[in-house]
């Protein structure tokens, strides 16, 4: 989770990305927006995905490679955010050496709902 709001943190600086992560929303601010917008939550499920996926470890590969901070320095413009990012990828950093191993990282659990229009 941590490399994903990391990366999805620094793309969001980068409206051209075609990483993985490239926006970040909560189920539960994707239901408030719904809401607003005129739907009703009708069902939600939380998934986990097979340990076959490798997306959790490909995200934290790239937040922990060296060229996560340079992209960070050439994409970000306010320092406290950069600050922030490099702070980010150093607890990436700092959690994947305390789990020992890739066999420990996960990808995230998939959130799906079914929306439906309020009727008029």
């Amino acid at each position: 989770m941590l490399a994903a709001l990391t990366s999805a943190t620094l793309y969001c600086h980068q409206p051209d990305s075609r990483r993985n992560i490239r926006t970040i929303l909560s189920p539960q601010r994707i239901i408030k927006k719904a809401v607003e917008a005129g739907f009703a939550l009708k069902v939600q499920v939380l998934r986990s995905v097979s340990e076959n996926v490798a997306d959790g470890i490909w995200e934290v590969r790239a937040v922990t490679h060296n060229s996560f901070a340079q992209q960070v320095e050439d994409s970000v413009d306010d320092a406290g955010e950069r600050a922030v990012l490099h702070a980010l990828q150093d607890a990436t950093r700092a959690s994947w050496v305390a789990l020992g191993d890739a066999v420990s990282i996960s990808s995230m659990d998939v959130w799906c709902a079914v929306l439906q229009a309020a009727v008029i």
